[in-house]
């Protein structure tokens, strides 16, 4: 059952477990005297939480946690997607505020790999985060269907390159009129005939 606190506030029963175990463990109990809680923030579970959270919690290098992100690059063959969600990730502790999503936009987009849509992305005035994320995955998706274009013409090409032998018909004619030797190109003669070319 719910304890009823002596200002009021209920809290579920295992929370109160917890305040409780708080109270009683010396360890605990030393160090709860040593960060000297208000008579309120002891009285609740939050309050003892948050004084716990905050003691024994490391609190990030906002600085080296800044640098992180803004080292962060697209590597060769990381997708977009992937790229996109560890800036995600790397901006969670830089404490960026109202800025969040515009630093993470600043960061995509010149943190690509694909130099051509950065500068495209660089040249949008109005370019939002989401916009810039469509604009990569848009790019990405055409790059891979190219790809896959260009093996289709591959597969679909004979195996030879070569080009096939045309035989000349045996009586071939000039722009005169004459007959031709299909062999020499000549007009048979008494120097060139037919047997002699072959």
């Amino acid at each position: 059952p719910p304890i009823l606190l002596n200002h009021g506030q209920y809290i579920p029963h295992y929370e109160s477990l917890l305040v409780e175990k708080v109270r009683m463990s010396d360890g605990e109990d030393d160090i709860l005297r040593g960060l000297a809680l208000t008579a309120i923030q002891e009285s609740t579970y939050k309050g003892v939480r948050d004084v716990f959270q905050s003691f024994f919690v490391v609190k990030k290098n906002v600085i080296y946690e800044r640098a992180k992100f803004n080292m962060h690059i697209q590597r060769e063959g990381e997708l977009v997607d992937s790229f996109v969600t560890a800036l995600y990730a790397l901006a969670e502790h830089c404490s960026y505020g109202v800025l969040h999503d515009e630093l993470i936009r600043d960061r995509l987009v010149v943190g690509l790999l694909d130099n051509r849509l950065s500068e495209r992305m660089q040249l949008d005035a109005d370019l939002t985060l989401d916009k810039a994320v469509r604009m990569a995955r848009q790019s990405e998706e055409v790059k891979k269907q190219q790809v896959s274009l260009v093996r289709m013409l591959k597969t679909s090409k004979p195996a030879t390159n070569k080009p096939q032998h045309v035989n000349k018909p045996h009586n071939a004619r000039n722009s005169i009129g004459k007959a031709q030797c299909y062999k020499c190109g000549s007009t048979p003669s008494s120097s060139c005939t037919r047997l002699s070319c072959k």
